[in-house]
């Protein structure tokens, strides 16, 4: 038979309501927007998880040892694989008070060039000082450029965000003062991403060994920014452990299914067809391509929904990005329908016409 005569075919089906493609299009749209919808939630939530763990500081590790810690070494472990930033801080007598708080004096702590990095501050190329936002928005001063002191302006080269949500206090009112990395700092700061605990082996080695007395040897200690959310993010065992990684085959399980429910109780329809001469790869191309009319908008439907989900909350990142798959399950919905009509009407037999006529 034709192809052109096997879609002629299929279209008039479709006209007259034989296939039902908008009852079955609609079941499978929803099926299908399900499981892409609940891959596109799960992962979402891992993904909005993983920027709160980042953003309130939980990533970030200290290591202490008072004026033990080389900056030199501090400041290369931002070369390492899963660290994003490093750098050194360590405490002073100096303070600075502002213009419009005399009697509030601004402690200054010194730190190697990197440590603003880890505060998610890039320093202009003018240099200054690094301050918290605290700081600049009770200095008085026009703009976050310069800050009015009881000592004259002082240049700013960045501005830090540093709220009271779990973080360990200290430089939300303080002003940094960064200087040459290859000294000695009482601490080292490492912003790690993605979470591993065998990173957090080499921070050791930014202890000055030679320059540390036994007394600051065993002083040494490592803590975490902030352990408000835990002291590790789970999210890749979470990821890879999720319900939903089996939608995919959920998605062509399910599309077989209601593909050869439907022609099952077509079964006399196609035994009549072959009775009048259609061969079975006709009769199976027809099938195939009348499925395909309400499989594929509907697949293109739930793909569509998943995509839009994430804007909808305002996470503003696409499913794929994050590690979703609806394009997946949505090929899979589509090829588990067509197999499943491909193989309902491959098995129909003429010479069961007259069962199929009593068991209709």
């Amino acid at each position: 038979m034709r192809v052109s005569s096997l879609f002629s075919e299929a279209w008039r089906n479709l006209l007259t309501g034989t296939v039902r493609a908008g009852l079955l299009g609609t079941v499978f749209a929803l099926t299908l927007s399900t499981l892409t919808v609940s891959d596109a939630v799960i992962v979402d939530t891992l993904v909005k998880e993983a920027q709160d763990f980042q953003e309130v500081g939980a990533s970030t590790i200290t290591v202490a040892a008072p004026a033990a810690i080389s900056g030199d070494a501090c400041e290369a472990l931002s070369q390492t694989n899963g660290i994003l930033a490093s750098g050194a801080i360590r405490s002073t007598s100096k303070s600075l008070s502002l213009s419009v708080l005399p009697r509030s004096p601004v402690p200054i702590s010194e730190v190697s060039a990197g440590f603003s990095a880890v505060l998610g501050v890039q320093p202009g190329s003018a240099g200054g000082v690094v301050v918290p936002k605290d700081v600049v928005l009770n200095s008085g001063g026009p703009d976050e450029e310069v800050l009015k002191t009881a000592r004259g302006d002082v240049a700013v080269a960045g501005v830090y965000l540093y709220p009271s949500d779990g973080r360990r206090p200290g430089l939300g009112w303080a002003i940094l003062d960064p200087i040459a990395t290859g000294q000695i700092f009482d601490e080292c700061w490492v912003k790690i991403w993605p979470w591993s605990d065998e990173i957090q082996s080499v921070l050791k080695g930014v202890v000055v060994a030679a320059g540390a007395t036994q007394d600051q040897a065993t002083q040494t200690t490592q803590g975490q920014l902030n352990a408000k959310l835990g002291t590790r993010f789970l999210g890749e065992d979470r990821y890879t452990s999720r319900v939903t990684r089996y939608a995919p085959g959920a998605a062509l399980i399910l599309g077989f299914a209601l593909a050869a429910v439907s022609f099952r109780s077509r079964r006399l329809e196609l035994a009549a067809r072959r009775q009048d001469g259609f061969s079975r790869t006709d009769v199976t191309a027809q099938s195939i391509i009348e499925t395909l009319a309400w499989v594929t908008p509907a697949a293109l439907c739930a793909w569509a929904a998943s995509t839009v989900y994430p804007y909808l909350v305002a996470y503003g990142t696409t499913v794929e990005g994050a590690g979703a798959n609806p394009f997946i399950i949505a090929i899979a919905g589509v090829i588990g329908a067509v197999l499943g009509a491909g193989v309902t009407a491959a098995i129909v037999r003429e010479r069961h016409l007259f069962a199929y006529f009593k068991d209709r």
